[in-house]
């Protein structure tokens, strides 16, 4: 046998007749690991060289076979990265792996390394690569006879850097900053710290061509993850195109509301990004953070909450019962939530609606006996930079308006969030439950859609919650080969409908 080939032996017992004697256990042992293992079964591995008696033993009586393991002989040496970049004045380690004819690693080699132009790249007894000057080099290594070959090109370093913006403040000082460029062996990966500010810099070799593709990855160097890692894939010439800002987003969110005080919970973008349906012809098949949302978070700023919140009272009367019946719901949701999200205002002191029913920075709740299909429908609109501009709600009974159910997800709505099923919620529909209010698990994702919404228009961070999303689906689902490439965001892209409002084009969208 050679090392890391493998073979099954059978035992057949006899007794003194020399009748074989069937359906009696079989145990099998080596003599010497070092040089071959052996399973239950009888299947034996060369593992070194040398030689081991295998046995097999039943009811006491053992029988052996003498196995002999050859030394493996080298017959190819493959070189990663291959080929590799080298900045000028850095270095790069290469990994030399010996074979044999059946693609088995030859342990123990000692490799000897050359560079064809060691004033471009000078290589080490150990296999480290440093870039001298611009140019390309060949570095081969040499071990029992055998040679395998990387192509070196040295380019001058170009200067990465930026700060990353975190959306709860959180410390940064253990977190990294790679560049992952390449593919399959050819990867490689180029990586700093971030100090304690989220201030990184990083030189790197990058060839300048709108076809180069690299990674972006934000991850914890040990320990326990604070933030969901960044998985970000673009072209090189658009990373250097100005500084970079990853946005962080933390995995748990620390919030507390009069309902839910002093709540800390985990929230998951893949179960925030998850759809309750796989229609993609149906607008409302949709997640809890909507598909809007891949780049930018699309809700109320702080500086428009409370948001004034009026009853149209063109399309069916409300009493002053309908009114306190609202708002004793809106209180609770208000509680619930943690913060103040609407103020009474009287119809006449909102802007006038629009031809589609909307008033610029308002709510408008109305009675529609018309509406069909759903007790309730929501539809919203917001600008290009994101901004969330009008919402209006319709239910087609009164009674509605007293619904702690039906009301705050009408609301929530009105809000900018969609449907999910991912956790206990008040947001269910297509097949799942809504619950009496906003859940602690609705709390926690309102409360991390304002930390984002917040950090995304201060900072205007260079990657989005997309990226956030392709970088849990990478490390907790445990996909670490597509670290080079996009994972696909489980929604499929069905755009929102565009109106005008105000005389400007706008984004608008709407819910049951």
């Amino acid at each position: 046998m050679t090392v890391g080939g493998a073979t099954t032996f059978a035992a057949t017992a006899r007794d003194h007749a020399g009748n074989t004697v069937a359906g009696r256990p079989v145990t099998w042992t080596a003599q010497n690991t070092a040089v071959a293992t052996v399973t239950s079964s009888g299947t034996t591995t060369a593992v070194g060289p040398g030689t081991s008696l295998v046995t097999a033993t039943v009811d006491g009586v053992s029988g052996s076979a003498s196995v002999t393991v050859a030394a493996p002989e080298v017959f190819r040496i493959v070189l990663t990265p291959a080929p590799m970049l080298v900045a000028v004045g850095a270095s790069f380690s290469l990994h030399a792996d010996a074979l044999d004819q059946a693609n088995h690693s030859v342990l123990g080699q000692s490799f000897t390394y050359q560079s064809s132009a060691p004033s471009i790249a000078m290589v080490e007894a150990n296999g480290v690569v440093t870039g001298i000057s611009a140019g390309q080099a060949t570095i081969t290594a040499m071990a029992g006879g055998v040679s395998g070959a990387s192509q070196a090109l040295v380019l001058a370093p170009t200067m990465l850097g930026g700060r990353l913006v975190t959306t709860d403040s959180g410390p940064t000082q253990s977190l990294q900053f790679a560049l992952q460029t390449g593919a399959g062996a050819s990867l490689q990966s180029f990586t700093t710290l971030v100090d304690a500010s989220g201030v990184f810099r990083l030189n790197a070799p990058l060839p300048l061509v709108t076809t180069d593709s690299v990674s972006f990855v934000v991850d914890v160097t040990g320990g326990s993850r604070v933030y969901h890692p960044i998985a970000w894939s673009t072209s090189s010439v658009h990373a250097l195109a100005s500084a970079l800002r990853p946005l962080l987003v933390p995995k748990r969110v620390t919030f507390g509301t009069p309902v839910y005080p002093a709540s800390t919970m985990d929230v998951s973008l893949q179960d925030a990004f998850a759809r309750v349906c796989t229609d993609d012809t149906n607008a409302n098949c949709n997640s809890f953070f909507p598909r809007d949302w891949k780049s930018a978070v699309i809700v109320w700023s702080d500086a428009d909450l409370p948001v004034p919140l009026a009853f149209n009272r063109g399309t069916g009367a409300i009493s002053a019962a309908d009114s306190v019946a609202l708002w004793s719901v809106i209180d609770r949701m208000q509680k619930e939530l943690g913060r103040q999200l609407f103020v009474p205002t009287d119809f006449s002191r909102v802007v006038a609606p629009d031809v589609n029913g909307f008033s610029r920075k308002a709510v408008l709740v109305s009675i529609d006996p018309t509406l069909s299909g759903f007790a309730g429908y929501t539809n919203w609109i917001w600008d290009f930079d994101g901004n969330m501009l009008a919402a209006k709600t319709r239910v087609r009974v009164n009674a509605s308006l007293a619904s702690g159910s039906l009301m705050t997800h009408e609301l929530l709505h009105a809000l900018g969030f969609h449907h999910t099923c991912a956790w206990p919620t008040v947001m269910g529909g297509y097949g799942c439950a809504s619950a009496a209010g906003a859940t602690q698990s609705d709390a926690a994702a309102f409360a991390l859609a304002s930390q984002i919404h917040r950090a995304i228009v201060a900072n205007s961070p260079t990657t989005g919650l997309g990226d956030a999303l392709r970088g849990e689906q990478l490390r907790e689902l445990g996909v670490t080969a597509a670290r080079t490439g996009d994972l696909p965001i489980p929604f499929a892209p069905l755009l929102s409908r565009q109106v005008f409002f105000g005389g400007k084009l706008v984004f608008a969208t709407g819910a049951p």
